[in-house]
């Protein structure tokens, strides 16, 4: 790789600087790199003849080693095993890291926790670490550390990561509460607002916190919670998860709950693992309970002529094997979709087998859409047994709705003659109104009537009030009259407002007004002023325009923020656009007096619907700052599950802020190419190739043209070096077929 107007320094091997060869192959490296990646095996050649023609000389120069402390040491180990610590130790390790006063310490370690992190505080940890970079005097250490930040940051460039800062001050929030309950309740409620790029994340990071706790009840209720949010990367996780809970009832619960939402093979598993376990719970009520919560998932695995499926066997084996009665006719019935119809008729026998007339009514009714009709008729003659009357009408109520057409008409005559000689009045009321929507017209009025007769016979004012908001929502508009005048002899005002709440939907134009004023009348009746704004919120969405300011005048008696508030929001859908926007002005300061940080919070939920677009990302700060004021754990995941979904319309920012990874990658290669030790200066080229790669193919090159003549600066011994550790890069350029023509050009002297 000479000619005659190189000479050799004698016994060196190294060639002295050239001026004439170096600006020859200075253009033949220009001319190659302008030729784009397919010149690749060009440019390696001229890059190498330009190291000889620029004469370097290699630096030998060694890094010192300096002995570790105890203190120090342990950090080290403890970032090692970091992947077995909970989400919390991690996060507790990584603050035990931060406060160490020595940069050199603290920024590698911090960059090897980084990854065991969760994703959605990363953006907090930017800005110090970059401080920390800045500090180091270690440059081999500055230019690692930005390889290792550049490689972050790729994942949290995209758009969909722009996430708004009220929301990643909630998840701060959520990640401090030192109550598991709490930080886990808060975690599953700003799940659902991440952007999608960070979801997948967020989902991990509550598994790993379920996966660490002994709680099982708080294990089996939060993956109930996220069910429905499992993705096809999720399934198996939560799957492993919801094996992980040791109570045998909770761990049931949980993997029934995951059933409707994974793909066949998970699903197939899910199911077997639920009866598995709804077989270990040792207490059969629970058992029963567990049972019945799973039969629904049966679906699609009902019995044929080949036989059972193993899940519908092995429910069915469960079913029968309860000592209990009660509980074998419940677990029969939960199953009785799915079962052939000789096992239904078992299921029917079952329920008719029970001792207790109620429960067998109640459960004759869970089991009548399932029985052919046979059975149905066969069930009237033993439903006319039933000794108690509340059981026998509930039992013929319910076989009304579902008896054969030819068996109906009498069936409905006798369940009427049954309701109306209920001796309990509250019960006759609520029966007659179940049996309204399978009356023939000619007994609708005669059940109607009966049942306002009835209702003014109870004597409990409040039982009075539902007997009539019952009674109330589909009935014949000549018993309106009647029963107004039954709501009007009730004396407390708190219960008449219910009961004419209630018939408010069947009012007459005409008769609206009178109604209207005397709802008014009750509410300043009512005494204290939060019942008083209770109030106002029932009976606002009937008021008419003539009574709003009336409303409106009793509201702004109130002393309370709060009260005033929640009437407010309630008497806002009424108004026309101009009395609105004032009232939401004036709510809008009352809010910040509300003193109750889960209240406020409450209240400026409500106010969402009401405040335009351009103003959401103002609530949403006033949001954030009501999360900074409460300091109960409990309260404040309760006002974050409320906030949620008002806290995205804050200020958005982007996870990677204004750190760039082509960037720092360009600065880290510039050090790099300056350290004095060869050593060094290939490993880290070597961990250069996990950012460079990421990058896309044109800013990939674009740093290549850059980066290539700066190479020649080094020895030729150097350059072969630090070409095989880029041998990653050059792989991503031209894959194995480039990779072939380097080491060809690597064998040619």
């Amino acid at each position: 790789m000479s000619d005659s107007s190189t000479t050799k320094k004698s016994g060196t091997g190294r060639l002295k600087a050239n001026p004439v060869e170096r600006a020859k192959y200075e253009k033949a490296l220009d001319n190659a790199l302008a030729d784009g990646v397919e010149a690749l095996p060009a440019q390696l050649r001229a890059l190498m003849m330009l190291s000889q023609a620029n004469g370097a000389r290699a630096n030998a120069s060694t890094i010192a080693t300096h002995a570790k402390k105890v203190s120090d040491a342990r950090l080290e180990t403890l970032v090692r095993v970091v992947s077995a610590l909970s989400p919390d130790k991690r996060r507790a390790v990584f603050q035990e890291i931060r406060a160490h006063p020595s940069v050199e310490i603290r920024l590698p370690l911090s960059l090897k926790l980084i990854p065991h992190l969760e994703a959605d505080i990363l953006p907090s940890l930017f800005k110090p670490i970059w401080s920390d970079i800045q500090e180091t005097t270690d440059v081999a250490l500055r230019a690692r550390a930005m390889l290792q930040l550049a490689h972050l940051l790729p994942n949290f460039n995209a758009d969909s990561t722009h996430i708004s800062q009220p929301l990643l001050e909630a998840i701060g929030h959520a990640r401090s509460m030192t109550n598991i309950e709490a930080r886990v309740r808060s975690l599953v409620a700003l799940s659902g607002y991440l952007p999608p790029a960070l979801q997948l994340s967020f989902f991990k990071t509550i598994l790993d916190e379920m996966n660490t706790t002994s709680n099982d009840n708080l294990h089996a209720t939060t993956i109930v919670t996220i069910a429905d949010r499992i993705m096809p990367a999720t399934e198996e996780m939560t799957l492993q998860s919801a094996l992980r809970i040791m109570d045998a009832a909770e761990r049931a619960r949980a993997l029934t709950a995951i059933i409707p939402y994974v793909s066949d093979d998970p699903k197939d598993t899910a199911r077997l693992e639920a009866l598995s376990a709804i077989g270990q719970i040792q207490s059969e009520e629970e058992r029963a309970i567990a049972l019945v919560a799973f039969a629904r998932h049966l679906e699609g695995t009902e019995a044929t002529t080949k036989g059972y499926t193993v899940y519908l066997e092995h429910a069915l084996r469960i079913a029968i094997s309860f000592t209990r009665r009660q509980l074998r006719a419940r677990a029969m019935v939960a199953i009785a979709p799915y079962l052939t119809i000789d096992l239904q008729g078992e299921a029917l026998a079952a329920v008719n087998s029970l001792t207790q007339e109620r429960e067998r009514a109640s459960l004759l009714a869970e089991l009548a859409p399932t029985l052919p009709s046979n059975m149905l008729v066969a069930s009237l003659a033993v439903a006319h047994t039933m000794r108690e009357q509340d059981a026998r009408v509930h039992a013929l109520t319910i076989l009304a709705h579902h008896v054969p057409q030819q068996a109906r008409s009498q069936t409905v005559l006798d369940a009427l003659a049954a309701a109306t000689n209920l001796p309990n009045h509250f019960e006759r009321v609520t029966t007659l109104m179940a049996l309204v929507d399978v009356l023939p017209p000619h007994l609708l009025d005669q059940a109607y009537t009966n049942a306002l007769e009835t209702a003014r016979l109870i004597d409990n004012e409040n039982a009075r009030a539902r007997a009539l908001n019952l009674i109330g929502q589909n009935m014949p508009q000549n018993l309106v009259p009647r029963a107004l005048d039954i709501t009007y002899q009730i004396r407390d005002f708190q219960q008449r407002l219910s009961a004419l709440v209630g018939l408010a939907p069947r009012l007459s134009k005409s008769r609206k007004p009178d109604v209207m004023k005397q709802m008014l009348v009750c509410v300043e009746q009512i005494p204290f002023e939060y019942k008083q704004s209770r109030a106002l919120v029932s009976i606002a969405p009937h008021l008419q325009d003539e009574f709003l300011d009336e409303a409106l005048k009793i509201t702004n008696q109130f002393e309370d923020p709060f009260d005033r508030v929640n009437a407010y929001l309630a008497l806002m859908p009424k108004l026309d656009e101009g009395r609105r926007e004032e009232l939401i002005q004036t709510t809008r300061q009352l809010v910040g007096q509300i003193e109750d940080g889960y209240d406020r919070a409450s209240a400026i939920a409500a106010l969402l619907p009401f405040i335009p677009e351009s103003d959401r990302e103002q609530l949403a700060t006033e949001s954030a700052e009501t999360l900074r004021n409460i300091e109960d754990d409990y309260d404040r995941a309760s006002a974050i599950s409320i906030l949620a979904p008002l806290l995205e319309y804050g200020k958005r920012t982007n996870y990677s802020q204004q750190y760039d990874s082509k960037i720092l990658l360009v600065d880290a290669l510039a050090i790099i190419l300056n350290l004095p030790s060869q050593t060094q200066r290939v490993e880290l080229l070597g961990e250069s190739c996990a950012v460079w790669v990421m990058q896309d193919i044109q800013s990939r090159y674009e740093i290549w043209v850059d980066f290539a003549p700066k190479l020649a600066n080094l020895p030729l011994a150097d350059v072969l070096l630090c070409i095989s550790a880029l041998i990653p890069l050059m792989g991503s350029f031209g894959g194995d077929k480039l990779l072939r023509e380097v080491a060809y050009l690597l064998e040619v002297r």
